[in-house]
């Protein structure tokens, strides 16, 4: 019987390894460890063998069946799958042969480079920086086998001492994943991290929900936000925040060049985006016509909302501090404009699915997280155009007006 998802992360470490098999030849190894990896058993001039092809979850499901398919149709055509991949793997197995007398550095950099397949350029990029900032430095000259767990506390506990637990847990993660891949290839007998966990080396974050006004102070904050004495892009800003409800960073560092304004659209790039993934955010006719007259005053610059004395992008504190001036310190952030729609659309009975959507959040597994930026579009139109429709409605009086001075 085929493997499911659900089946391979359920499945615990025993005191043996043990197999789940797939059909076909292909099965799921589970290492006391925990680790979990991919074999093909099949028989060539009367020899079995077994090959490996990877480990879960770098290689998921789907592909691990189609270098399955890869080896039986080799077989096919009279070939040992395996002799190929000697000779494709011989230079790797060397240095990590090599590897077990080198340095936590050296195999960190092997365990990378079979890691970040798959990854974005900006996960990758950022997972790379904090090994050579938050990791190295401390155990990166190490022998691999001497990596002890004091060694591993004390590089987390770094982290705590200024005050980064949410830094803390991804960066023991790393570490974590990377005495795992030494175990597996057998640089080290056991991963001496492979119980320790962030918060008890450097205590838990208190959970603080970004602040926020209730649906029915909209009325006042628009008034307030019309009345503002600030620039005009400020009230651009805060007005188009609040009808598009993107996170801070994405309106600030917009570009002309993002909006569609024909198709109503406008296109954010993956770069600029928490989960790395292109967004679309509808844009609701009350947005374009905010739009078309900031357009009056920052058009001929290549950034949307610019600063005051230069062309670069406007800080995010001006904002924070614009609706601090509005008597709202304490009480509301531009992030809390996300809190607000989401609250309003889901008392509202839209779908759930849409509003994650629309807010670009990251979905708990991997496999709904590879969603196109464009899924649910009709859906979300109808939410953008509603939700300014809401906000007109609530305050009954013109979004747009008062932000030309």
């Amino acid at each position: 019987m085929a493997l499911s998802k659900l089946q391979i992360d359920h499945a615990k470490p025993r005191n043996k390894p043990y197999r789940l098999s797939d059909g076909f030849g292909l099965y799921l190894l589970i290492k006391p460890n925990g680790s979990k990896l991919w074999q093909v058993r099949y028989r060539f001039q009367k020899k079995e063998k077994i090959v490996s092809l990877g480990k879960y979850p770098d290689v998921s499901i789907v592909p691990a069946r189609r270098k399955k398919d890869e080896v039986r149709m080799k077989l096919l055509e009279g070939f040992d799958p395996m002799a190929r991949l000697d000779r494709k793997n011989a230079a790797l197995h060397s240095d990590l042969q090599r590897s077990k007398n080198s340095t936590f550095q050296e195999v960190a950099i092997l365990w990378f480079a079979v890691w970040k397949k798959g990854k974005t350029e900006r996960h990758a990029k950022n997972t790379l920086s904090r090994l050579q900032t938050d990791v190295y430095p401390f155990i990166g000259s190490k022998c691999i086998a001497e990596v002890s767990r004091k060694d591993v506390r004390q590089t987390i506990q770094q982290l705590g001492q200024r005050e980064v637990l949410d830094l803390a847990g991804r960066v023991l993660g790393m570490i974590k994943n990377i005495l795992a891949y030494a175990a597996d290839e057998e640089l080290i007998t056991v991963n001496p991290a492979h119980d320790l966990q962030a918060h008890k080396i450097v205590g838990k974050k208190k959970v603080e929900n970004y602040s926020r006004i209730d649906a029915r102070e909209i009325p006042i904050l628009v008034r307030r936000i019309n009345d503002y004495e600030g620039r005009a892009v400020t009230r651009y800003a805060l007005k188009i925040l609040m009808l598009t409800f993107v996170r801070t960073s994405e309106l600030l560092f917009a570009r002309w060049n993002e909006f569609d304004f024909e198709e109503k659209l406008w296109r954010i790039p993956k770069e600029r985006m928490k989960s790395g993934k292109d967004h679309l955010v509808p844009l609701a006719n009350q947005t374009i016509r905010l739009l078309d007259g900031l357009r009056e005053k920052t058009g001929e610059y290549e950034y949307v909302f610019v600063g005051d004395r230069t062309k670069a992008p406007m800080n995010n504190n001006t904002l924070l501090r614009a609706l601090e001036r509005m008597g709202y310190k304490g009480k509301m952030t531009g992030h809390g404009f996300r809190g607000l729609a989401s609250t309003v659309l889901h008392e509202n009975e839209f779908k759930h699915l849409h509003i994650e959507k629309q807010l670009a959040h990251n979905p708990k597994d991997a496999v709904s997280h590879a969603y196109n930026h464009a899924e649910y579009l009709k859906q979300r139109i109808e939410i953008m155009q509603w939700w300014a429709d809401y906000i007109d409605g609530k305050t009954k009086i013109r979004l747009v007006m008062n932000v030309e001075s």
